[in-house]
């Protein structure tokens, strides 16, 4: 399983307008009131998370193609700075890493001691995964990842759910079979529950290097005024690198500590440019 600590390094380091009408309950309830895009956009930002401060204790299973590893996360999020996780199996520490919105820093015990610094770019421009800190913050958190994205979005309800999402299926059709003769930044589309306001599932395609990153979320829970997911996955396309994970234990508002890396001559360097 060690030897494919390194393929864990991706994933350390995620309008139409309605007018407002009455639909039946989903599922029992109050009536659900079908919000125009504008009111859905302020309601998901109502509802993001506004904690400063998180630690989770997660079980995850990292997937590639046949092979998969299984370890337990510790995360240490201080919003919108720096998140902190520490990687172990059967107790023992395996790797530890930080990152922050300019940089990665990694260490790891097996196979053999080895470090990594380096910036969201490097891991780009090696394993063809856009990532940034935001993106990761974001899925940690349960969040939409709405307060990132810059093109106009549209919404409509459908299926006890809304559809929110930066461009039509046509157009997304054009851009993702190569026929569009200009394509945007981003194609965005998520699920968002009427009730809480929170994705179950997000997409996002970065038509420039061909990535699709699929966000899951499920089995919502309330935690201090907080609505957040205990089961969450997220895959990245073409290459299908995959992460679940499965919350076991969930704090918010303690000021935390984040232990440093503590490398000496014993680790080797790993550099993203060797082959």
């Amino acid at each position: 399983m060690w030897n494919n600590l390194k393929f864990l390094l991706p994933f350390l380091i995620i309008g139409l307008s309605f007018s407002c009408r009455t639909i039946k309950p989903v599922n029992g309830g109050a009536p659900i009131k079908i919000l125009n895009t504008k009111k859905l956009m302020d309601s998901i930002h109502h509802h993001e998370p506004k904690m400063k401060w998180a630690k989770f204790k997660a079980e995850a299973k990292f997937t590639y193609k046949e092979e998969e590893s299984e370890v337990t996360l510790n995360f240490r999020i201080k919003r919108d700075s720096l998140i902190w996780v520490n990687v172990s199996s059967f107790g023992v520490k395996a790797a530890r890493a930080f990152f922050e919105k300019d940089s990665i820093k990694g260490q790891f015990e097996f196979p053999k001691k080895s470090y990594f610094f380096g910036t969201f770019e490097d891991f780009e421009k090696k394993y063809n995964i856009t990532l940034s800190y935001f993106l990761i913050e974001d899925f940690l958190l349960g969040s939409s990842y709405i307060n990132h994205l810059t093109e106009k979005n549209s919404a409509h309800y459908k299926k006890g759910q809304y559809h929110l999402f930066s461009h039509r299926k046509r157009k997304t059709n054009r851009v993702t079979s190569n026929k569009a003769k200009k394509s945007p930044e981003y194609i965005y589309s998520s699920w968002v529950n009427p009730r809480n306001y929170k994705c179950d599932s997000i997409a996002i395609i970065f038509p420039e290097n061909n990535v699709e990153i699929n966000i899951n979320y499920k089995e919502w829970v309330e935690k201090d005024n907080e609505y957040f997911p205990t089961k969450l996955s997220i895959l990245f396309k073409p290459d299908n690198y995959r992460l679940d994970l499965e919350y076991k234990s969930i704090r918010f508002n303690t000021p935390l500590k984040f232990p440093r890396l503590k490398i000496n001559e014993n680790y080797e360097e790993i550099k993203l440019d060797e082959n």
